[in-house]
């Protein structure tokens, strides 16, 4: 009974969940602990997937109006040439901040083990016979172990994210200059298309175990039908023709799955392209009806049109890694879980090494004369009494 409160403490620290936000301050906390330059390089990462696309989106813009207006070749060709060469210089450090975060997070995934190999190592012995603190330790250990890595993929889903909603801002900005009603129908469009792949993602979850168990049945069929140790018995006792039956009816099963799998995809596809279709022609016909209308130049429709583009392809962004940095913050709530893990015994500093000197260093195993010169049955009776009966008896 007296353990009782440590073991509440204990269930509520493997199923304690941290929030998104909570996970984001702790990995970033950590970033500036051991390694600082990681989040400039991120950042720097961040606002170079935003200025490129930028720059495209304006580049034929300013171009058109250069010829429009009746600006000189050379004048025309000095306007190309800066952007050319901003795009260019924006995309060599694009680049080259790609190799300093690629580099650098496996330096915090190095961290991170370390600090799951010190818990692991330095826990309760008793936490080291509980079957979920284990399970949480072997996830640790994968959550921040290899090149894919769930707590490297962190850097790259905060990039990811933040890069969307940059970008998502910038070109909300400008399509807001244009017509709002088209902002809210493009986001409709989008909301739609990003529902409709999540329903792919959820069926093939929700199946996952059926793929896997047809899989496992046929490698493992496979695998001992080549295994010198079992040739002998499938001969022996016939199971070549129950093999190959129980073989052909895992295949036909994993068939049946991916062809469910394909009908599904392919309805999902469909339905996407076809909403796609709804809402780049809509926005092509309102954009040239503008333009023929006299209120937009031919520059500006080049412009609104690339910007509508891209404003669906962030806002699908911004909606993919929302999702995406829930699955990695449940491995970073798993983490810390395992990390913060309550300890029973409080290790005051135990002994100190002067006074453990002072103990005396001989161990001695004492028998009176009696026991020595008894027989042996005589002396486990002596025995056993003298561990009953007070010493001064013997």
């Amino acid at each position: 009974m007296e353990h009782e409160p440590s073991s509440g403490k204990q269930a509520q620290a493997i199923n304690k969940l941290y929030s998104v936000f909570q996970n984001i301050l702790y990995c970033i906390k950590n970033t500036y602990i051991c390694y600082p330059p990681l989040l400039f390089w991120c950042l720097l990462l961040m606002l170079t997937r935003v200025a490129l696309p930028v720059l495209s989106t304006f580049l034929p813009k300013v171009v058109i109006d250069a010829v429009t207006e009746g600006k000189g070749i050379l004048e025309t060709a000095m306007i190309t040439l800066y952007f050319t060469i901003s795009i260019a210089a924006i995309t060599g450090l694009q680049g080259f901040g790609k190799k300093c975060v690629y580099w650098h997070k496996y330096k915090m995934n190095t961290y991170y083990l370390r600090k799951a190999a010190d818990k692991g190592l330095t826990t309760d012995y008793c936490n080291q016979e509980n079957d979920e603190v284990r399970k949480l330790q072997s996830e640790s250990h994968e959550y921040c172990h290899g090149n894919f890595s769930k707590m490297t993929e962190v850097y790259d889903a905060g990039v990811s994210m933040l890069s969307n909603l940059l970008g998502f801002t910038v070109y909300l900005g400008i399509l807001a200059r244009l017509n709002l009603f088209i902002v809210l129908f493009l986001a409709a469009t989008t909301l739609v298309s990003f529902f409709l792949d999540k329903q792919i993602l959820k069926w093939a979850e929700a199946h996952s175990r059926e793929k896997v168990g047809y899989r496992q049945k046929t490698q493992y069929i496979t695998r001992i039908s080549g295994d010198y140790a079992s040739a002998k018995d499938i001969r022996i006792y016939d199971m070549s023709k129950w093999m190959n039956q129980v073989y052909q009816q895992n295949l036909k099963g994993l068939s049946g799955y991916f062809h469910r799998y394909t009908k599904k995809v392919f309805g999902v596809s469909a339905a996407d392209n076809g909403l796609a279709l709804l809402r780049e022609g809509a926005a092509y016909a309102y954009l040239l009806a503008l333009v023929f209308g006299g209120q937009i130049s031919v520059a500006d429709f080049v412009l609104y049109f690339s910007t509508i583009t891209g404003f669906s392809v962030w806002l699908s962004g911004i909606l993919g890694q929302a999702s995406n940095i829930s699955r990695l913050s449940m491995a970073v709530s798993h983490f810390r879980s395992f990390l913060s893990f309550p300890e029973q015994f409080q290790r005051e500093g135990g002994v100190e090494t002067d006074a453990l000197l002072a103990f005396p260093k001989v161990i001695e195993l004492k028998m009176s004369a009696i026991a020595i010169l008894a027989p042996k049955p005589i002396l486990y009776w002596i025995l056993t009494l003298k561990s009953i009966l007070p010493n001064t008896w013997l």
